[in-house]
Order: structure tokens, then C-alpha cells, then sequence
């Protein structure tokens, strides 16, 4: 799906908003795509990538669309988030001063000072640096938690954790992505899939990380 901006047809926009859903058709979802609309003034397209039955967790759908993103920047977003006035301006520039990362303050709610999964801008020198693979952006072994946990750490054990940018402010439905209380097949496969990612992390990142910004860092993330 792309959008607005005044994109021309076959242009490169300058952002690419990739948004994983359940539902693309979902409340959430659309009121997360109109508040982009509303205020993302540059060019921009929106990559909503729908995760249906059977289930593929958060990687797969996000490593989807970073592939499919052909904007210069690119926004990894759930589709519980709304972006707020003069959102995408800070983070561009925390990107552009060097941040291989920046993320958003989240206004009305828990925020995590360290890195926020839920909603974080990347460049393409980002991804072609700190991806897991040539193919795969976020490492396929955590299917539902953890990707942005190992991120985090890629990037502190190379010396550059992300960045906040204070002027850019979102809100966000803290859990309600996955919170789906009325299909309990996917509620018991996503419970038991976060149990797997946690010991796929154990082994990735043993002790938590070698650096001492990484260990630092990793001690103020809290457990799902």
C-alpha cells in the first residue's frame, strides 16, 4: 500500500513506513495509517504487510517490507502506534547527524529510554551495516519477541546505541498487536513461541553481551 506525500509514480520517496498486522483492515490499523497521513509531510509510502494463518510472529512480516522499502529512510512501526505532529522531522535528523537508529518518545504511556521496538527509523547504511543477513534485516530466529532486543545489542556492541529525538512523539496500545484474546490458537502459539525466542536470545547473546554499553543497557530492558 503506498501513500500520500505527493509521490510521483515511480518516484523513490524519501520514507518508507513498514507496519506488520493481523488485520490490515483492523481499527488500529487504519487509525495508525491515517495518523501517518496526517502528519508525514514529505514523500512517503506505506508498506502494510499483512501476517495472516498461519502464523509468522513480527520478523518475517518486518524483514518483508524493509525488502519491499524503497525510501531512503525507513520507519519499522506497529500498527498500534499514531504518529503525532512534526514526528518525522527528529528522527531524520538524529539519522543524518549519524544515529544508526532513533526512535520516538512515547507521549502517553510506558517509554523505554534505551531503544522502542514498537517504532524506530533506520537508514539504508543501517541496514546494509547492523542486518542480520544480507536478506533478512531482523535475525529470523525470533519470530515474535526478542528481534529488537538483539538489534539493541548489535548495535551497542559496535559502539552506537540508538538514539531518542525528543521532538518526535507518538502514542502507542502498548501489547495490543498481539493481543488476541478471541483466537486462542494464536494467543497458545504466540505464549509459546515468546518461550522459544527467549532461549534462542540466551544463546545468541550469553551473558547478556560482551561490551559494557551492551550489559548496561541490557540490564534497563524489562521482560515481556
Amino acid at each position: 500500500m503506498a501513500d500520500g506525500g505527493g509521490l510521483r509514480y515511480g518516484g523513490s520517496p524519501e520514507l518508507t513506513v513498514v507496519i506488520p498486522t493481523l488485520d490490515a483492515t483492523s481499527g488500529q490499523a487504519q487509525r495508525c495509517v491515517a495518523s501517518i497521513k496526517e502528519h508525514t509531510g514529505v514523500d512517503h509510502e506505506v508498506v502494510l504487510v499483512h501476517n495472516a494463518m498461519p502464523p509468522q510472529g513480527f520478523t518475517a512480516p518486518v524483514n518483508s517490507g524493509i525488502r519491499a522499502a524503497r525510501g531512503v529512510y525507513v520507519v519499522v512501526m506497529n500498527d498500534d502506534v499514531c504518529v503525532l505532529a512534526g514526528w518525522w522531522p527528529p528522527l531524520r535528523t538524529a539519522l543524518d547527524e549519524g544515529a544508526f537508529a532513533s526512535f520516538p518518545v512515547t507521549q502517553d504511556g510506558f517509554h523505554r529510554n534505551d531503544f522502542t521496538g514498537w517504532c524506530f527509523a533506520i537508514s539504508r547504511e543501517t541496514v546494509a551495516r547492523f542486518g542480520h543477513s544480507a536478506e533478512d534485516f531482523f535475525d529470523p530466529q525470533f519470530k515474535v519477541w526478542y528481534q529488537d532486543r538483539d538489534f539493541l545489542l548489535r548495535l551497542c556492541e559496535a559502539g552506537h546505541p540508538p538514539v531518542v529525538a525528543a521532538g518526535a512523539g507518538i502514542t502507542h496500545q502498548l501489547s495490543q498487536t498481539l493481543e488476541q484474546k478471541d483466537d486462542e490458537a494464536l494467543s497458545r502459539w504466540v505464549e509459546r513461541q515468546k518461550e522459544e525466542d527467549r532461549k534462542a536470545l540466551a544463546r545468541k547473546w550469553p551473558g547478556g553481551g560482551r561490551g559494557p554499553l551492551a550489559r548496561q543497557l541490557l540490564s534497563l530492558v524489562p521482560d515481556p
